[in-house]
């Protein structure tokens, strides 16, 4: 399996986490959280879209989502009325997965490891480390989906 194939592999894999994770769960159980210090899976779920649109635009993949700075890193769970429905977070990932699995099927080796825009050790700076770490990043958050939906009383996703 090369490396594009994994990323590829990872992406679904975090996609269909993220979906089984947030089964059954309500827009109200979504928008809260346990904690006023804890982001609510709505939020965590629009972080996940917001970076995977990051992805897609290391890669010079054209794509029509635009989430803003709303659930960028560092931005306040907050003015939840605002946020885009789950449904709409849902089909960031699935449209952008899709077309970043197109991508890396056909991205080479010498394009991934060209200097990518910044570093996050002990990745290297190029496209292959920047698309490492936000796999990794985005897997992160998918296992908060997981403790939030505990959080709100439903059973636990897998096992």
């Amino acid at each position: 399996m090369t490396s594009q194939e994994l990323l590829a592999n990872l992406l679904k894999l975090n996609n269909d986490a993220a979906k089984r994770t947030l089964d059954g769960i309500t827009s109200e159980e979504a928008g809260t959280s346990p904690h006023p210090d804890c982001n609510s899976a709505h939020f965590v779920l629009g972080h996940i879209a917001t970076y995977r649109l990051e992805m897609a635009k290391h890669l010079t993949i054209d794509v029509s989502y635009d989430l803003g700075k709303t659930f960028a890193w560092g931005a306040k769970d907050e003015n939840r009325a605002a946020y885009p429905p789950l449904a709409k977070l849902h089909e960031v990932l699935d449209d952008v997965g899709a077309k970043l699995a197109q991508r890396l099927a056909t991205i080479t080796d010498e394009e991934l490891a060209t200097e990518g825009p910044y570093e996050v050790a002990p990745m290297p700076k190029t496209i292959a480390g920047v698309l490492a770490f936000l796999v990794f990043h985005e897997s992160y958050h998918v296992g908060q989906l997981g403790y939030l939906r505990r959080f709100s009383g439903q059973d636990r996703a897998f096992g």
